[in-house]
């Protein structure tokens, strides 16, 4: 029995005040380059397939991969799960193969890759941490090379 019938039959009545419908204010794309091709994004990705290796020592301070603790990636993995798992698991066997660097940047699924950037795009906001410049010339702007460098 709900509250409201339970509180009819003992004769009290009790109304709460209805809360106000709040707006869902999704925030500002942070926008980031537009690459027209998969040639010009391998040519230009720099760091953004690092945000696919999982459990990887980047330098001494960092025992987890930071790239994956940003939010545009956090977001992107409950988003499109499918394909971060896929993505992780090619980049990571990738990464720690055998093989020279030009061998290994051969085998890189460039194609699923400009897909992720194209998602992951979408899902970088201006309130996330470090996507607007602090200081110098560029201060207050939004970086729009966050996901590649």
């Amino acid at each position: 029995m709900s509250r409201a019938k339970s509180n009819q039959r003992f004769g009290r009545v009790f109304s709460r005040p209805r809360k106000k419908a709040r707006a869902i204010v999704q925030p500002k794309i942070a926008a980031q380059h537009v690459f027209e091709s998969v040639s010009e994004f391998r040519g230009n990705c720099n760091n953004f397939p690092f945000f696919f290796i999982a459990r990887e020592r980047i330098a001494k301070e960092h025992l987890v991969n930071p790239h994956r603790k940003k939010l545009v990636f956090i977001r992107f993995a409950r988003s499109f799960p499918a394909l971060e798992a896929e993505l992780t698991e090619a980049l990571t066997r990738i990464h720690h193969s055998q093989g020279s660097l030009e061998e290994k940047m051969a085998q890189r699924p460039w194609g699923k890759l400009f897909r992720a950037y194209n998602l992951m795009r979408q899902l970088l906001y201006v309130t996330d941490k470090d996507v607007i410049f602090k200081k110098g010339p560029l201060k207050g702007k939004v970086n729009p090379s966050y996901l590649v460098r």
